[in-house]
């Protein structure tokens, strides 16, 4: 098994700690620890051990520090001892590659953490974080435009079912992240923007709403502007083109409803023929 890459001087002293904790076996060849066991141990307090070396190395792992070869040494000294396989999972999600780098290319605690390997929600969170500056917003709006992943992180934070609730923080910046209108990420986008025209409350012919209280109710992902920017890279959906037009715009007071809804039904008929989304 080739390790993955560490970090130095401080995986180095991290694991000194929790490695003279148990006597580790050591790949051939590798100088054999001395046993701090001394007497017989009962069977939890090992696993309270394991366990906790695991937490130790899941942080190491979070951080781009591979911990494959410990993880492993661990597991063996933990059968050896008669700890059961159930316990034994976190320290076998230590090798799963998805784990690698989870914490620092997703959540990072500062901008400073911030690199290219960074998925493209890292960058976005600073860039809408409450207190950030302009230069901030602007250096990470800046990052994110640069990733060579940015479109497929896109496409995959649009199509996990457990990042429903923080799309918006995508959407609302389209614009602004220079990204390749592919076939997936309209799909998927057009999708999110359906989904918002459809649940968002539809005021009736008796009480029509202005166009503000449109744009107030459909929130701060600013669908609208998302389904502007498919559409102008030729990318757009009768669905919900109609939704906007006859659920929304039709019972909504401005002076330039006409014009608008024209606009969406236009660009519409005159879609080019290789791109339509008919969904």
């Amino acid at each position: 098994m080739t390790e993955r890459p560490s970090a130095g001087p401080m995986r180095a002293t991290f694991l000194a700690l929790i490695l003279t904790v148990l006597s580790i076996p050591l790949p051939a060849g590798a100088e054999q620890r001395a046993s701090p066991l001394g007497p017989p141990r009962g069977l939890q307090e090992i696993i309270d051990e394991v366990n906790g070396a695991a937490r130790g190395m899941k942080w190491l792992v979070d951080f781009t520090c591979g911990c494959d070869r410990e993880s492993l040494a661990w597991e063996a000294l933990a059968r050896s001892r008669g700890v059961p396989d159930s316990i034994l999972g976190d320290l076998a999600e230590l090798r799963d590659p998805e784990e690698f780098g989870r914490i620092l290319y997703n959540y990072p605690p500062r901008f400073s953490m911030l690199t290219p390997k960074a998925k493209l929600g890292a960058w976005l969170r600073f860039a809408a974080a409450p207190d950030a500056s302009a230069s901030q917003i602007d250096a990470a709006l800046a990052g994110a435009r640069t990733l060579d992943h940015r479109t497929a992180d896109a496409v995959e934070w649009l199509s996990d079912p457990h990042r429903e609730g923080d799309r918006f923080e995508l959407m609302r910046l389209l614009p602004e992240l220079d990204l390749e209108a592919t076939p997936q990420l309209c799909a998927s986008g057009l999708s999110w923007v359906r989904a918002q025209l459809t649940r968002t409350y539809r005021p009736t012919q008796s009480e029509p709403e202005s166009y503000r209280g449109l744009e107030i109710r459909l929130g701060v992902g600013q669908p609208l502007v998302a389904l502007q920017w498919f559409s102008n890279h030729g990318y757009r959906s009768k669905q919900t083109t109609k939704i906007l037009v006859t659920d929304h715009l039709a019972v909504t007071q401005f002076s330039a409803h006409n014009a608008f809804t024209k606009i969406f039904t236009n660009q519409f008929n005159n879609l080019p023929p290789q791109n339509p989304i008919k969904s």
